[in-house]
């Protein structure tokens, strides 16, 4: 009896360590979104990103009169996320498509194309080896929806689409990666009935894009309107048959490049969302996104 009483003394104190809380383990890192983790919470209207205009004319590639240097991989290692692309249909200067087959081209494709499936399957690859990342197309269409859609299809990208509606407010980039639909899509022929197709003057707006000199660059409204939760800032030059790498020179060199653009945030009233260059790797493109985005300078 006595020994039964000395252990009932101590059965509380025993219960109490059973059940005892486990000691707290090492906190669980929060994973970053577009390379950082404070993008995780922001909506897609909420974050800049580099952008890369004519993203497929490339010279590595063979292309003439290339805007950028690098390919669209490339683009994507490099940090770039809103690709402005051109989609003509196949012709007699695409003799290995089909007639009306969705190619990248800029302007002529004897200049250079691409098949638009093509290139959209490699990117789908990148994007699969990289499940955090976020893009942007906006595309410059001269081909009808259908054959976008099917290079979409073709390429397994249609999937990871995101379906927004105009009247309501973007996901967080958490929430995109999460739903799995990474890549948004704007047409600048407007909109159409397939879920991915969004007018690009129904969600964006944007300055002037046919600056000469630095000096012509603008920061009035071109296109969309006013309330438009995507900001597009044009920076390149384009004057007559010289090469885009040497216009970039001027366009991309600091302070040039942020002056404008933080005069056209001023003027807009809202941060902008894209900010397209010719040749990106050349000048600030970068730390100025990293600057919009409210982030430190990178080491």
């Amino acid at each position: 009896m006595a020994r039964f009483s000395a252990f009932a003394h101590f059965l509380p104190v025993l219960l109490a360590a059973c059940t005892a809380a486990p000691a707290a383990g090492p906190a669980v890192q929060q994973l970053p979104c577009n390379g950082a983790v404070e993008f995780c919470d922001r909506r897609l209207s909420e974050v800049a990103l580099a952008g890369a205009h004519n993203a497929m004319s490339n010279a590595d590639e063979g292309w003439n009169f290339a805007n950028q240097q690098h390919g669209l991989l490339t683009q994507l290692d490099d940090g770039i996320r809103a690709f402005l692309i051109d989609a003509h249909p196949a012709d007699e200067n695409t003799p290995d498509q089909p007639a009306g087959k969705a190619m990248l081209c800029h302007g002529l494709c004897q200049l250079g194309y691409e098949p638009l499936d093509h290139a959209f399957a490699k990117m789908k690859t990148w994007l699969d080896a990289h499940p955090r990342e976020v893009i942007v197309f906006v595309i410059e269409d001269y081909v009808p929806e259908q054959a976008i859609t099917d290079a979409l299809t073709t390429s397994g990208m249609l999937p990871m689409c995101l379906h927004q509606p105009r009247d309501q407010p973007f996901p967080t980039l958490q929430a995109l990666i999460d739903a799995k639909t990474r890549v948004f899509i704007m047409v600048e022929s407007g909109g159409g009935p397939a879920p991915w197709h969004h007018g690009y003057e129904d969600y964006a707006q944007d300055n002037p894009y046919s600056a000469e000199t630095v000096a012509d660059f603008s920061c009035d409204r071109l296109r969309g309107k006013a309330g438009n939760p995507l900001l597009l800032i044009n920076h390149f030059l384009t004057a007559g048959l010289t090469g885009h790498e040497v216009l970039a020179t001027q366009a991309n060199a600091e302070p040039g490049l942020s002056e404008h653009v933080l005069k056209c945030q001023k003027q807009f009233g809202q941060l902008p969302n894209i900010v397209a260059l010719d040749w990106y790797h050349v000048g600030g493109l970068m730390p100025l996104v990293r600057k919009l985005n409210g982030l430190p300078a990178a080491p």
